[in-house]
């Protein structure tokens, strides 16, 4: 069986955190998991999950794991690049906005690079369903930043859609393009 090894998730109780959730490996004596598990729905149907219109051809949803195991699972996707120095323990169902207007103070981008969702929240569905039936690879940020977007402008506000759009400063605090102030030598004490 080809596995990924838990002991570097675990902790000296045999458990896996995840949030307030512990997953107790101690007594199972099993020291690895089938990837296989993380399947979102039924076999069968991890390959073609509806799209939003009965009319689309089936589209498949493996293609988004990160929306696939967070929607099956729950809990906190980051991308790769990014720094955590605060606890996520007090957020539940946040998205973060890339950009707002500053006139309005209304986000105009949100942003997939941060997700932070409860198991089976409906709008973890509703971006599967609308990546799956509008996927295209030739735009950058469709299936993204421009995906997030548009599915959250159609469904804010409607009952059992509980989310938090988060301002910019919550998850991006320094613009992408000014990233590199990081990495230069302070001018004085103060600055440091």
């Amino acid at each position: 069986m080809s596995g990924v090894n838990i002991e570097d998730f675990v902790t000296d109780e045999g458990a896996i955190v995840e949030g307030d959730n512990v997953t107790d490996f101690s007594d199972d004596g099993d020291d690895e998991f089938d990837v296989d598990e993380l399947a979102i729905v039924d076999e069968d149907d991890l390959y073609s999950l509806p799209s939003e219109n009965e009319d689309d051809e089936e589209k498949p949803a493996y293609l988004n794991p990160r929306l696939a195991v967070l929607y099956k699972y729950g809990g906190v996707y980051l991308d790769a690049d990014f720094i955590v120095l605060k606890s996520f323990k007090g957020l539940r169902n946040s998205i973060g906005a890339q950009s707002i207007d500053v006139m309005s103070n209304n986000w105009t981008r949100l942003n997939n690079a941060v997700l932070v969702f409860d198991m089976n929240h409906p709008l973890l569905l509703k971006f599967i369903q609308q990546f799956a039936s509008t996927f295209d690879g030739n735009k950058w940020g469709h299936n993204g930043p421009y995906l997030v977007s548009r599915v959250v402008q159609r469904v804010e506000g409607l009952p059992g859609f509980n989310f938090t759009v988060l301002p910019p400063m919550a998850f991006y605090p320094d613009d992408w393009n000014r990233i590199g102030g990081l990495f230069r030598n302070p001018k004085n004490e103060a600055i440091s």
